[in-house]
């Protein structure tokens, strides 16, 4: 197999499916009143809804879901569990019950429709995961220490990873640790020691974590940390707005504050109610949605080869292959379609070969389009199809056949001298006169599938013998100069 010019492409979609935060929501943590307040990104319009004899400690969102819903870690007068509700309030239910104490952080998967929470006591720490739907529970970790508690749960589904902070008594016994979020495995220190960690958020490669040192940032390729704001009165928790690169977290002082994600432009957002502990956003990506991390185009004897990859999707519909062969590429066609995965957090593998490129310079792009319609276009890749040298006609396929049958033939590129000795080409930038025809075993002719001037390249066409009776039939290619005929059999 004869393959040349391959061209591979690695980048993100980064328009796929990326909606954006319009909301704010922070967790009273409060018994006389149990209020989760609700704000634009800005701090404006804001309002609460009162849980009846719940106190909340912790708060994530599941903005997959319809209509949105908010899970939240409770103590019902001593009965530690998680409960979701819309967002207005209304149509509270347990989701898991039978803690063992509230949980400080919660973490949704709603890719994979997985809850991920944490219940610490005195002398230990412990992380679950369980399903959405039930009230199942995995144990993930789980450590007997006194004086240390698990703070904040970071969810990355693009690599199955779940980093999470243990607060001790000084930063020495203070960590951040991650592990797979499949089945707890491979458990790694990323920080030790650390000044007393509090919540963790993840987005595009950065954690950010509130500390006593302030607001912090781990670039998780290589585990770096810096401080991005300076401050000894931070509260406890922490929400990223990837659409703005902006990251909120909560004061002592029970203010949200906002900056870049560099730490920059800071400022106050203010807020009402007092006792304000945990805060999370109405759109949490917790990973990229759909991640496309290659894209390569390869001739293989004429045809070519589109191969490309993905690593994460959300609500997928497929892929359109577009194709353009204008000299200025400004118009693409469709030339086929690839059902996506839908949702996944693996790596997903798609090809798609197009059978009969013309002769010369190709782009092509995919278009990728999301459950309701939404879409965006991939980076284009180009390859060259050669002219071919020699003229053929190939024989039909399947044969013998019943009714149809595929014929393809080729259309050479030639050159040829005229009375004066001037040199033109004749199938490349130019056409000659094709056709094709069909005739019985006496010769008489049937059928002409082909009557056109064409330029180089090979060409595809099928022909319906429906209404012939069974027999030995033959094809005739004749182009220019060039005469070839072949036997087919249509057997009924």
């Amino acid at each position: 197999m004869k393959k040349r010019n391959i061209f591979i492409l690695f980048f993100v979609f980064t328009g796929f499916l990326l909606s954006q935060p319009t909301k704010l929501y922070i967790a009273r943590m409060n018994s006389s009143s149990p209020y989760i307040y609700s704000s634009d990104m800005d701090g404006s319009n804001q309002t609460y809804f009162q849980l009846s004899g719940k106190t909340p400690r912790s708060i994530a969102i599941d903005w997959n879901s319809v209509p949105t819903k908010i899970y939240i870690g409770v103590n019902e007068g001593g009965n530690y569990k998680i409960i979701r509700c819309n967002t207005d309030g209304t149509d509270i239910e347990d989701v898991k019950t039978d803690l063992s104490n509230v949980p400080n952080d919660i973490e949704i998967d709603v890719y994979n429709n997985i809850i991920y929470w944490d219940e610490s006591l005195y002398d230990s720490c412990r992380i679950f995961e369980g399903p959405l739907s039930n009230n199942v529970k995995h144990k993930l970790y789980s450590i007997n220490r006194t004086n240390r508690t698990i703070e904040g749960l970071a969810l990355n589904v693009g690599d199955n990873s779940l980093w999470f902070t243990i607060k001790g008594s000084n930063p020495s016994k203070s960590f951040v640790l991650k592990m797979k979020a499949s089945n707890g495995g491979e458990l790694d220190t990323v920080l030790n020691p650390v000044n007393i960690p509090r919540d963790i958020e993840y987005y595009d490669n950065k954690y950010f974590l509130t500390t006593n040192d302030g607001v912090a940032k781990i670039y998780a390729p290589t585990e770096s940390y810096s401080v991005i704001v300076s401050s000894e009165t931070l509260g406890y928790g922490v929400a990223i707005d990837h659409t703005t690169n902006k990251v909120y977290f909560i004061t002592e002082g029970y203010k949200v504050n906002r900056c870049d994600f560099d730490g920059d432009n800071l400022e106050v957002i203010e807020y009402t109610g007092s006792s304000i502990y945990r805060l999370e956003t109405d759109y949490n990506i917790v990973g990229t949605p759909v991640e496309l991390v290659s894209f390569n185009a390869t001739v293989v004897n004429n045809s070519v080869l589109l191969n490309w990859q993905t690593a994460t999707e959300v609500n997928n519909y497929g892929f359109e292959i577009q194709r353009s062969v204008s000299k200025e590429y400004s118009e693409f066609e469709t030339i086929g379609f690839v059902e996506g995965a839908g949702n996944s957090n693996s790596p997903k593998e798609y090809l798609f070969s197009d059978e009969n490129p013309p002769v010369g310079k190709i782009q092509y792009r995919l278009k990728q389009i999301d459950i309701d319609g939404q879409f965006e276009y991939s980076e284009i890749v180009e390859v060259e199809i050669a002219a071919p040298t020699k003229f053929e006609l190939l024989q039909n396929y399947p044969n013998p056949f019943n009714p149809t049958t595929t014929i393809e033939y080729v259309i050479a590129s030639v050159q040829r001298r005229d009375a004066i000795n001037r040199i033109s080409t004749i199938g490349s930038d130019g056409a000659i006169q094709v056709s094709l025809k069909i005739y019985d075993a006496l010769g008489r002719e049937l059928a002409t599938l082909v009557n056109a001037k064409q330029t180089a390249g090979k060409y595809s066409i099928q022909f319906d013998g429906l209404n012939l009776p069974s027999g030995v039939y033959f094809y005739t290619l004749r182009a220019g100069n060039f005469v070839q005929t072949r036997k087919m059999v249509l057997m009924k």
